[in-house]
């Protein structure tokens, strides 16, 4: 047996798990209790080292993206009470950035030397090592912010309860994270980007993407997968586009005016209906901590 070999569900320890072999290239099984998706294997050290070398940055931040970011800031409003957000490796920091001008005592962290040095360099308080927590007091922030990290992690239950202890009682955790349910994968099967390994190990959808945060001390108050990309554009960058490219989502740079009415229509009409059954590209969650 191999080492590096995983038997058991991480998130629920269930230990009947169906082998998925569409995805077989991406070690990928689903736990038949909590509908987990999750790849069996874990990289190995020669693998995780190419991989970071290889890591591109994140493309530089979109209108849409502003909007996104600032809807975000406004909805973490109503728990400012110490003043202090972190934001789990914050790639160029532009998230935080636009937290800072509204206020907040700003936190980032990161994995790459090229991230830190770029944050730092605008004056972000940085920490080195997205998921290092030991230097945070108990309690510290109002918020933390994991965004697109879930993914990453085959030890989910440890992560969220370090994450857990530096958040204030009531605080906010907010989680993204692409959801294995989304319309893009049912259509594009083992051709969709996103399930790429070794880069993402695991693939949630809601049942359990709720579970890993109540079964640790998480209040669920809203999850959502709020867009669908459905478009050739969208359907196209979703099967070429290179996975080494971490990304928030499919952004739309079709700018005709068919474009704009499509974003529309998805935004107002398609989009939520498609949501609701579960079949958005991202999940996103609010969690408050219990303690």
């Amino acid at each position: 047996m191999d080492s590096n070999e995983i038997l058991h569900c991480i998130v629920c320890g269930h230990n009947e798990l169906m082998p998925l072999d569409r995805y077989k290239k991406a070690h990928l099984c689903m736990c038949l209790n909590c509908n987990l998706v999750f790849s069996t294997l874990k990289p190995n050290k020669e693998e995780i080292e190419h991989l970071q070398k290889q890591v591109k940055s994140k493309d530089p931040i979109t209108k849409d993206s502003i909007k996104r970011y600032n809807h975000i800031l406004d909805r973490f409003e109503s728990y400012r009470k110490n003043n202090r957000l972190l934001d789990l490796d914050c790639n160029h920091g532009e998230f935080l950035m636009m937290a800072k001008e509204r206020g907040w005592y700003v936190y980032g962290t990161s994995d790459t030397e090229e991230s830190f040095e770029t944050c730092a360099n605008k004056g972000l308080n940085m920490h080195f090592g997205s998921l290092k927590l030991e230097n945070f007091e108990d309690n510290y922030f109002d918020i933390v912010c994991a965004r697109n990290i879930l993914e990453h992690i085959t030890d989910p239950n440890e992560e969220v309860k370090k994450i857990k202890r530096i958040i204030r009682k009531k605080g906010l955790l907010y989680a993204t994270t692409p959801n294995f349910n989304s319309y893009l994968r049912y259509r594009l099967k083992e051709n969709y980007s996103l399930i790429s390994y070794p880069l993402r190990l695991v693939y949630y959808s809601r049942k359990p993407f709720k579970k890993l945060f109540k079964q640790n001390g998480f209040r669920v108050l809203e999850t959502e997968d709020p867009w669908v990309s459905i478009s050739s554009i969208f359907v196209t960058r979703a099967k070429t586009q290179v996975p080494l490219t971490e990304k928030s989502e499919f952004n739309d740079e079709d700018k005709s005016l068919l474009g704009r009415r499509y974003r529309k229509f998805v935004k107002r009409t398609l989009g939520p209906v498609l949501s609701f059954l579960g079949l958005g590209d991202y999940l996103k969650g609010w969690f408050v901590n219990k303690k």
